[in-house]
């Protein structure tokens, strides 16, 4: 807009342009200095010294791809802006550990080390630059968008824990199932899948309390909590400024923004050794009955008065992430089922081995021919049935190699 008020005037009409012929010249001349696309794109041939071919990705986009902070890493971290390694070989695809990475996760760089990945010329160096621009970026920047700010919201959940937190936070084991944590809430940002719905306390279940100690645990991020109810808040705000939300809506970003903030006050008060409240305790209790109705609240508002349940929407799904048109490949990424997380715990002086719900998450790379959608993937990994009414017991992909420090699936039961 301000290139087109330069050359052509503020109230310039569709005729005015046309007949302009000095001011398109001047136009042309300022669009030429414009930035070219930090992420590109388009298919280019490989002279072998270029890395960015900026020139020859440069063009006029009528409705452009938005920037991304997480495709501009692995854009950063592949060929042609990395080089071969000994073998000759070229990193044609990116690594998803390759964002947590770039965002300061010294675990992940340890995995990509270790796998290799860090052995192709021009990584090291360029994952060092983007992990102090990632670092030095300010609020500008992840406030741009709310894509941005939900990988800021994410940002903690990467930070090793120490002294103050409780010990089964504290090891190598537990920060890379921050890791799987961090990339299924990824998978699902790159999904474009958005958790937004009213707070609901009724309908939590029937019949009488047992008599045992119930009380529960809550993650003590009290960081991730607060980005989130900044996200929520920041949501709401910025989709009513521009009439893109109903009432109801915002309704429902403010009691979820709510949530998060009482399990921010719950991890402060467990990382302080203070005992939450029977309310808090109680809120504990009733988690996973206000997550199942915030969903149902989105999902039925546009149902059209067909009722529909959880089991009919899987957790599983999968999206694409990074295509090499040389080998016809794509880089995909999924989640599968919630895996279940047994932890010890001490709840009022007590120790209590807990149980709750995280991300299990796959990469794997598939031909860009046939790029799966969410239904092909449920059934390949055996969620869902296929079209004669089987379930898949064979050919599963499994999960990363790096996850077998913390994750036993029941291959690894059956073998030990």
């Amino acid at each position: 807009r301000p290139i087109l008020e330069s050359a052509f005037g503020e109230a310039v009409s569709e005729a005015d342009i046309v007949e302009n012929t000095e001011g398109w010249k001047e136009f042309h001349e300022l669009t030429a200095k414009c930035e070219p696309p930090a992420i590109n794109s388009t298919v280019v041939a490989d002279d072998g010294e270029s890395t960015g071919h900026e020139e020859e990705v440069k063009g006029f986009r009528f409705m452009g791809q938005r920037f991304s902070v997480d495709a501009a890493v692995f854009q950063r971290l592949c060929y042609s802006h990395t080089k071969e390694n000994a073998y000759g070989d070229k990193r044609m695809l990116p690594d998803a550990l390759d964002i947590p990475a770039a965002f300061g996760s010294d675990e992940a760089l340890g995995i990509l080390k270790d796998q290799g990945d860090t052995q192709y010329a021009n990584y090291p160096e360029n994952m060092e630059k983007l992990r102090t621009a990632i670092s030095e970026a300010d609020d500008d920047f992840w406030n741009a968008s709310l894509y941005s700010s939900w990988l800021y919201t994410l940002k903690p959940v990467l930070e090793p824990k120490g002294a103050g937190y409780p010990v089964f936070m504290q090891n190598s084991a537990w920060n890379r199932k921050s890791l799987m944590t961090f990339l299924g809430s990824f998978t699902e940002l790159k999904h474009d899948t958005i958790l937004y719905s009213k707070q609901m306390m009724a309908e939590m279940g029937g019949g009488d309390i047992p008599v045992l100690d119930d009380r529960g645990y809550v993650e003590p991020e009290p960081e991730v909590y607060a980005r989130l109810e900044a996200l929520c808040k920041a949501a709401a705000d910025g989709l009513s400024s521009l009439g893109m939300i109903s009432g109801g809506d915002v309704e429902s970003l403010m009691r979820l923004a709510e949530l998060s903030s009482k399990l921010k006050t719950i991890s402060v008060k467990e990382l302080t050794n203070e005992l939450p409240s029977e309310e808090e305790f109680e809120l504990i209790r009733t988690y996973g009955g206000q997550l199942e109705h915030f969903w149902e609240e989105a999902v039925n508002s546009d149902a059209d008065g067909e009722e529909l349940s959880a089991n009919d929407f899987p957790a599983a799904i999968v999206a694409d992430v990074a295509s090499d048109p040389d080998s016809g490949l794509c880089l995909e990424l999924g989640t599968g089922d919630a895996s279940i997380i047994y932890v010890v715990v001490e709840v009022d002086g007590h120790l209590k081995l807990s149980s709750g719900t995280c991300f299990s998450f796959y990469q794997f790379e598939q031909p860009i021919s046939d790029r799966l959608t969410d239904s092909e993937w449920r059934q390949m990994m055996g969620i869902q049935m296929d079209e004669d009414g089987y379930y898949n017991s064979e050919n599963k992909i499994a999960m990363p190699e790096w996850a077998e420090k913390f994750a036993l699936t029941f291959d690894r039961i059956y073998k030990h």
